[in-house]
């Protein structure tokens, strides 16, 4: 599009080289094929620019799919970040009863201990 775009430009530049009773018709030839090579070449630009569109909605579902799926794993480590601190806190006071017992059991077996 551009080569031709160029040898068309060329072709008028060139009409000052040209003596004035050559000129004549011949600037409106140029300016015709101009408009030809410009608006033969309108669909090729505009199908361009849709592929390109295309690709770029591609490109922002998948940034957008990344954002979303990075927003999830965040939401999944609190999730299981309250449950670790649960099932901690639950071991915990499972290991303080079994505390508690165990020292029950002992100062009862010593104390029964201490009647015979």
């Amino acid at each position: 599009m551009l080569v031709a775009l160029f040898n068309i430009l060329f072709q008028f530049k060139n009409l000052g080289t040209i003596p004035i009773r050559q000129q004549r018709g011949n600037c409106g030839k140029v300016t015709a094929s101009y408009f030809k090579v410009r608006e033969a070449n309108v669909a090729d630009l505009l199908s361009r620019i849709s592929k390109k569109l295309r690709e770029y909605v591609k490109r922002v579902e998948g940034i957008e799919s990344f954002v979303y799926m990075h927003c999830v794993g965040i939401q999944l480590e609190k999730h299981f970040e309250k449950r670790r601190k649960k099932l901690v806190e639950g071991e915990l006071l499972h290991d303080s009863f079994k505390l508690i017992i165990s020292m029950l059991l002992i100062l009862g077996s010593s104390s029964l201990g201490n009647e015979n």
